[in-house]
């Protein structure tokens, strides 16, 4: 959620949560889809690497994309003044 808040728009805030949140079950599906050829094929510890192995590739090529800087035109005088004082908003009881 703090990727899309710092990032999106406000009108599509909600499309890219709901692009993420459907990402993370279409991983778990084509998890699920590719088990058990993996389990017939080469045994139990199969799924295991290959599921493993495809994560950390997946880790590796989104380190690997570019992010553009926020644009600094949609923070405000208050919104800025709030992030250099984080540490005094930690002791606010509205925020527990």
């Amino acid at each position: 959620h703090t990727s899309v808040a710092a990032w999106a728009l406000p009108e599509m805030k909600g499309l890219g949560v709901s692009l993420i949140f459907s990402g993370l079950h279409a991983g778990a599906l084509l998890g699920l889809l590719v088990t058990p050829p993996l389990l017939s094929r080469f045994g139990w510890q199969a799924p295991f690497y290959f599921l493993g192995a495809a994560g950390i590739l997946w880790a590796a090529l989104w380190s690997l994309t570019p992010k553009p800087p926020p644009d600094p035109t949609h923070v405000t005088e208050d919104m800025a003044t709030m992030i250099k004082n984080y540490g005094r908003l930690l002791v606010l009881p509205r925020v527990w």
